[in-house]
């Protein structure tokens, strides 16, 4: 996250809170939100401290408008029933000008075509040996038209990049280059995705308070 220079900044599905963590030794203010109350009890207060944790749900965010300059959701948005009332609520909390880091797995990624459609190459390039399967707590996955589209309603777009998970490509040279080549040229093609986007339609400075 070296595109986040300074907060406050709201970490939405922190989990455990490490990322929040890191987050908050180069960030003076971080607010973490996480649905799972024993995760923030038994991990995130007692390992990751310092940074301010809050139990919610990232479709009905508790903070005031205009609270935050970024947020960030790392693999939130596919583990929700509403995609566009999350990326509603979080654009009602960013100030003007707040920016929108996100990611999420792209549901029609290169990588999936292979492995159901040529699995011989899959496990001969990729060296994978493996079926790709939909993960059971994924509510709604998202391919990258659709994920921009869905975006745009309420962000403009900056930048869209595009990677394949490291363990997919360790063990070959060529599909590392293939990974790189797909993250800047082509990410519509990738396993995940992840998009900067900066609110539109919206006025006012950030606020002082955000609960």
């Amino acid at each position: 996250m070296r595109s986040v220079k300074c907060g406050p900044v709201l970490d939405l599905g922190c989990g455990y809170g490490y990322g929040s963590f890191i987050l908050r030794l180069k960030i003076s203010f971080v607010v973490a939100l996480e649905v799972d109350y024993d995760a923030l009890s038994q991990y995130a207060n007692v390992y990751y401290k310092g940074v301010e944790y809050v139990c919610a749900d990232a479709q009905h965010l508790p903070f005031r408008s205009n609270a935050f300059k970024y947020v960030i959701a790392l693999e939130v948005i596919e583990h929700v029933k509403n995609g566009l009332r999350l990326l509603k609520e979080v654009h009602r909390v960013l100030c003007r000008k707040g920016v929108l880091i996100l990611s999420t797995p792209n549901k029609r990624s290169l990588l999936e075509f292979i492995y159901r459609k040529i699995p011989v190459i899959g496990r001969t390039i990729f060296k994978v040996d493996k079926d790709v399967k939909k993960n059971p707590y994924h509510v709604k996955e998202y391919d990258l038209i659709e994920l921009v589209k869905l975006v745009s309603y309420k962000y403009r777009i900056k930048r869209i990049i595009g990677f394949i998970i490291p363990f997919l490509y360790r063990k070959s040279k060529f599909s590392k280059i293939l990974s790189l080549y797909i993250a800047h040229v082509l990410p519509i093609l990738a396993s995940n995705v992840m998009i900067w986007a900066e609110v539109k339609n919206r006025g006012g400075k950030c606020s002082n308070t955000h609960l």
